[in-house]
């Protein structure tokens, strides 16, 4: 059943190391039972209760069966209905139900509500934390290793950084194309271009990281892609505002006159809220075509942002100085 289980399904997850009862025995033989089939068992806080045809009916406490009278039937101190997973389910709903919850372990039962296993918290642990670990290298653009630091093969590790490295060095390389081919001829302008493109780039993948988290934690779906747009429109109108103020400020300390100084302030406007478009809505994308958006979304971003920012940049500048 294991081997044959979806990698991010609960079936994967689940260990078939559990204890069980039948509802028709007493308090008193179910303790006794329960003696020798706990050395085998992973966890023993909760006891399911199968019939005959290991259907789950419902479970009961340790905490339940050792405080009542020896002579009380299992099914009088059961609880009915019993929350569970099916075994096809994916890990993610297996984590919302135990923090939701608050269970020590949820059971996992096939199509015919037959328990097959259970899925501990400590397993549910183990699997985000290693799922924490693949988004926060995919955002970094580096293919998620698999396995620690350390114990990760140098030709293996190279491949998986070397790959994500070349796509950005070919992005940077379009953006060196476009400058070199833009107009700027004033040494002052020439100075901001990092501030400027660092500003888009750096409030693209904030927005990008922003997608990404809501898209894996259940808090947006595709389907919500026009009220994303919009907030992201007037964050983005917000961020860029924030940014330009102080911008200006440094402007005028270079620039030639108070006028040439709205270079900067409006470039920044202009790229931030781009670059906030750009991050919220390539993970949207990404994800409805079925690509993973925490490794293909911020490479990109920071590739468009600062293309376009250098031609946005370029387009102000000779709109203002000519």
């Amino acid at each position: 059943m294991l081997l044959s289980c979806p990698e991010d399904s609960a079936g994967a997850l689940m260990t078939t190391e559990y204890a069980s009862l039948p509802a028709d025995i007493t308090a008193g033989e179910a303790v006794t039972r329960l003696r020798t089939q706990a050395p085998n068992s992973e966890s023993i806080y909760y006891i399911y209760v199968l019939d005959a045809e290991r259907k789950l009916v419902g479970f009961v406490s340790l905490r339940d069966l050792i405080l009542a009278k020896p002579t009380a039937l299992v099914s009088e101190l059961m609880q009915r209905d019993p929350i569970s997973v099916r075994v096809e389910e994916p890990r993610e709903r297996v984590v919302e139900k135990l923090a939701r919850f608050d269970f020590i372990a949820i059971p996992v039962v096939d199509e015919h509500n037959r328990l097959v296993g259970i899925v501990t918290h400590d397993d549910v642990l183990d699997a985000v934390r290693q799922d924490a670990t693949d988004d926060a290298q995919r955002i970094a653009a580096i293919a998620p290793l698999g396995e620690s630091y350390l114990e990760a093969a140098l030709v293996s590790m190279t491949w998986k950084r070397g790959v994500w490295l070349t796509i950005l060095f070919a992005t940077a390389a379009i953006t060196a194309m476009v400058m070199a081919r833009s107009p700027i001829t004033h040494a002052w302008l020439i100075a901001f271009i990092p501030l400027v493109i660092a500003s888009g780039g750096n409030s693209g993948n904030q927005s990008a990281t922003l997608i990404i988290t809501a898209l894996s934690n259940g808090d947006c779906k595709l389907s919500d892609w026009p009220r994303i747009l919009k907030r992201e429109c007037v964050l983005g109108l917000l961020l860029g505002a924030l940014l330009a103020m102080p911008g200006y400020l440094l402007a005028l300390v270079y620039a030639p006159g108070p006028v040439e100084a709205l270079v900067i302030p409006l470039t920044i406007m202009g790229v931030v809220m781009m670059g906030t478009l750009v991050g919220s809505l390539l993970p949207l994308l990404f994800r409805s075509i079925g690509l993973d958006p925490a490794l293909m979304s911020n490479p990109f971003v920071s590739a468009i942002v600062d293309a376009v920012g250098i031609v946005l940049y370029t387009a102000i500048s000779l709109a203002l100085l000519g």
